[in-house]
């Protein structure tokens, strides 16, 4: 189901046509006086389609700044990439705790680390590699992460493709926003692209890791509640308290 199904979907039983509610976007992107949350959702994605920019849904982030993020995302080809401290590396599903623990992620720690996953696929992923776990401080850590995914908004546990819509809407149906893809498009983030581990059957000989264990790369670590500077259409405007969207 694409955009238009879904406005028309919730728009005709209000005797609203598209075409009358794409306008009203235009004028009053926030105005609810069609009288249902589905309406007012349309009227944004209306918006935000005309901006080619998402707009923010609440006039306050519901979600907390992460406490020294560790962002774990999956790839394809049973691969997942790890961000921790400004570096990035890449791990084999079956080795992601070995790796965690040779990079010092799971040590003990004076003030706690948040996770973020890129979607809830990953996270299921983590609960599944938790019963296979023979590593007490990885499995301690990573179970203590997984606890806090049942209770949003502690500063923990972050899943970002679930976190994002509570700030934002996209011009897109709102399916499409459960994928990392679609707010990689509209956030204007780059796509995943990791180091990774040497083959086996290569040739030359593997570069020999730093002391942490792990080799890395610097790079960027998207958290939770920050965006890029700009989209590809435009600035994403900022929710700030007391702000109402004005259309353009």
């Amino acid at each position: 189901m694409d955009l238009l199904d879904y406005a028309t979907r919730h728009l005709t039983p209000l005797g609203i046509t598209v075409t009358q509610a794409w306008h009203r976007a235009t004028a009053t992107p926030c105005d609810d006086a069609y009288g249902t949350p589905r309406a007012l959702d349309v009227l944004r994605r209306f918006h935000a389609k005309q901006l080619q920019s998402p707009v923010p849904t609440a006039h306050y982030a519901p979600v907390l700044p992460p406490t020294h993020p560790t962002t774990i995302a999956a790839l394809d080809e049973g691969m997942v990439v790890v961000r921790h401290g400004g570096h990035e590396t890449a791990a084999a599903h079956e080795h992601l705790l070995a790796h965690l623990t040779t990079c010092g992620i799971v040590e003990p720690h004076p003030v706690h680390r948040s996770l973020i996953v890129d979607t809830p696929q990953t996270l299921n992923l983590l609960g599944h590699l938790l019963t296979q776990a023979t590593d007490d401080k990885a499995a301690a850590c990573l179970d203590w992460w997984l606890q806090r995914a049942d209770h949003a908004g502690t500063g923990a546990t972050y899943v970002a493709t679930t976190d994002v819509r509570k700030q934002w809407v996209t011009g897109e149906h709102p399916d499409a926003e459960r994928t990392i893809e679609t707010w990689r498009h509209w956030l204007n983030l780059p796509q995943a692209s990791p180091p990774r581990p040497p083959s086996p059957s290569s040739s030359s000989p593997p570069t020999a890791p730093p002391s942490t264990g792990c080799s890395t790369a610097t790079a960027p670590t998207p958290t939770p509640g920050t965006v890029s500077p700009a989209t590809p259409a435009g600035t994403v405007p900022a929710a700030t308290p007391g702000e109402t969207l004005q259309s353009d």
